[in-house]
């Protein structure tokens, strides 16, 4: 009998957890995202961007409802510290809309610069919540021959007149 309370107990709270995020308001959706004017929403573009570029983000959505404070944002995932947003405006229903944000593509990417990684966008307002929301593939190399200091070692105290490694 307990099994069947924790079933049911389970199931109502699974059909709850559905229903209200089918309840999230939807009041834009991104109809095109473009990098560096290249469309790569629904492509199967495979972009070679250069850690340390800072690139072109252009997100056209459209308003389904009226919504206020509205921005678009935009990051890599895992990356979430170098967050781009645009400024806030309020939509109003059935305008197309277009921003434009300028990311900067970390330079200290730590993992494997040869894997694919995930820009998140997402068009979200302070009072309404996320509008829409899309995730786009595309990969990092580093520049050939660029000589890059990522990182310095040495004694943190040294004597006047003695040498020190670094």
């Amino acid at each position: 009998m307990k099994y069947k309370s924790l079933l049911v107990l389970l199931v109502a709270a699974f059909a709850l957890i559905v229903v209200a995020t089918q309840n999230v308001s939807a009041f834009a959706q991104i109809n095109q995202v473009q990098i560096n004017d290249i469309d790569v929403l629904g492509n199967s573009i495979d972009l070679a961007n250069l850690a340390g570029e800072r690139v072109k983000l252009t997100v056209r959505f459209d308003a389904i409802a009226d919504a206020q404070d509205v921005r678009l944002k935009a990051w890599i995932a895992g990356e979430s510290e170098n967050a781009v947003v645009s400024d806030r405006l309020d939509v109003i229903a059935n305008r197309t809309y277009v921003r434009t944000v300028f990311l900067t593509i970390p330079s200290g990417l730590r993992e494997n610069l040869n894997e694919s990684r995930t820009l998140e966008v997402l068009v979200e307002s302070r009072s309404d919540g996320i509008g829409d929301q899309r995730s786009i593939d595309f990969t990092v190399q580093r520049e050939s021959y660029v000589l890059q200091v990522l990182n310095v070692n040495f004694e943190s105290q040294v004597k006047a007149g003695e040498q020190f490694g670094v």
